[in-house]
């Protein structure tokens, strides 16, 4: 059985040989009988420092091959990982991280697992060393995105494996918001396994707080449907109880001659119409943007190169 391994790069020359000497043990250790091959595709995502280099420099043998992406821009790591399984050999592909904080020690699990005939393969965050606020806005995401995909990993995951029979069927949703949320779409059942994702030993992270809060915006609105119902629900909801206010107040004026007076009750109720209105306006707005990229169908093939070291 053959494996293709994608390891999207930005920025990672720090961690390049360590991760490549891990990799290169755990596959050895496990092909001693030499029955298996294992492509390695690093997707560069544009880097600024010497990762390409420190990847042509690599050693492998003829178990283990390396394949060098190399990007014309900087498309994120969604788009890179996506470019380089659709560039990938063989029928077993595996995705993972080029920080070293996804161990590669664990990807003797996805090789046992496909073995075993496992179709889709999880590695599921048991513990992570991010800081207070980055776990509690990545548990609000997973929350959000579990409402409506009760699949999805609790605590997410970049650190999964899928043959190319899941693969074809992901990649046939042809979107270009494509992102993992749909993998749980297109199989709900999934194998897994548990890891701790360790501290980032080199460099910095690519995500701040607001390119993590687009990546979540993205994967909600495009892969997600119950804000919109959430918003139909308010509506019907204000709508009624609306009615009903303004039923009462008719209702005491000629019931009970009370006069309906008064003009900060009018204006309180205007201003939280108002703001519902707008939040409303603003969400069906990044809907309405994402369905004009996917119409646009923008070209993500923007490779520079692509060579065999």
């Amino acid at each position: 059985m053959n494996f293709s391994l994608i390891i999207p790069v930005f920025n990672n020359s720090e961690s390049i040989d360590e991760l490549f000497i891990k990799i290169k043990s755990v596959f050895d250790n496990f092909n001693a009988n030499q029955k298996h091959k294992l492509e390695i595709i690093f997707v560069d995502d544009f880097s600024k420092d010497s990762s390409i280099k420190k990847i042509e420099t690599l050693l492998h043998d003829d178990f283990i091959k390396i394949k060098l992406i190399s990007l014309k821009i900087n498309h994120g790591q969604r788009l890179a990982t996506l470019i380089g399984l659709k560039k990938a050999t063989f029928d077993k592909l595996i995705v993972m991280s080029a920080d070293l904080q996804d161990d590669p020690e664990y990807l003797l699990n996805f090789f046992k697992k496909f073995i075993s005939g496992s179709q889709l393969i999880v590695g599921m965050r048991s513990e992570t060393n991010e800081n207070i606020l980055k776990r509690f806005t990545s548990w609000i995401h997973y929350k959000l995105i579990r409402i409506e995909i009760k699949k999805y990993p609790l605590n997410g995951t970049d650190f999964y494996g899928f043959d190319r029979k899941i693969f074809e069927e992901y990649i046939a949703i042809d979107n270009y918001f494509l992102n993992l949320a749909d993998l749980f779409k297109v199989s709900e059942s999934y194998d897994f396994f548990y890891y701790k994702k360790k501290k980032r030993k080199h460099g910095k992270s690519q995500y701040n707080f607001l390119t993590r809060l687009d990546l979540s915006l993205d994967q909600i609105i495009c892969t997600c449907r119950w804000p919109l119902r959430l918003l139909m629900f308010m509506g019907s909801l204000l709508a009624f109880f609306s009615l009903l206010s303004i039923l009462v107040l008719i209702f005491i004026y000629f019931y009970y001659g009370t006069p309906i007076t008064g003009w900060r009750s009018a204006i309180s109720t205007m201003l939280f119409f108002f703001g519902i209105l707008l939040f409303s306006i603003s969400l069906l707005s990044e809907y309405i943007y994402r369905i004009l990229i996917i119409l646009r169908k923008p070209n993500i093939e923007s490779i520079k190169d692509i060579k065999d070291i």
